[in-house]
C-alpha cells in the first residue's frame, strides 16, 4: 500500500491522498487548502473514489469486449444455441 501524506489537508480529508502518484510515482503536491483528485503530471485518479471508478470502467469495458467475442463465437460455431439465446433475450422464445 502506498504511503500517504501527513499534512493537515490530507489528514482532514475524507480520503487522504497518496504521497506519490499510483501511476507515474511522482510526488503529489497541492497548494494549501486545495484537494487534488488527479495527478497533475499524468492525469491518474488519486482518491479511492476516482480509483474505484476507473477500475469499474476498465472492468466493464473488458467484460463488454469478452461478451461481444463470446456471442460472435457462439453465433459462428453454434447457430442453433445462438438463435435460442436471441429468442430468449428478445422475448420471442416459445
Amino acid at each position: 500500500m502506498k504511503e500517504t501524506t501527513t499534512n493537515n489537508d490530507a489528514q482532514n480529508s475524507e480520503h487522504p491522498r497518496p504521497a506519490t502518484c499510483p501511476r507515474c510515482n511522482r510526488p503529489m503536491h497541492a497548494p494549501a487548502g486545495t484537494e487534488i483528485r488527479f495527478c497533475l503530471e499524468c492525469g491518474a485518479p488519486i482518491t479511492p473514489d476516482q480509483v474505484r471508478e476507473k477500475i469499474v470502467s476498465l472492468m466493464l469495458n473488458g467484460i463488454r469486449d469478452d461478451m461481444r467475442k463470446a456471442v460472435a463465437r457462439l453465433e459462428r460455431e453454434d447457430p442453433e444455441h445462438y438463435n435460442r439465446l436471441a429468442a430468449i433475450i428478445t422475448g420471442k422464445a416459445a
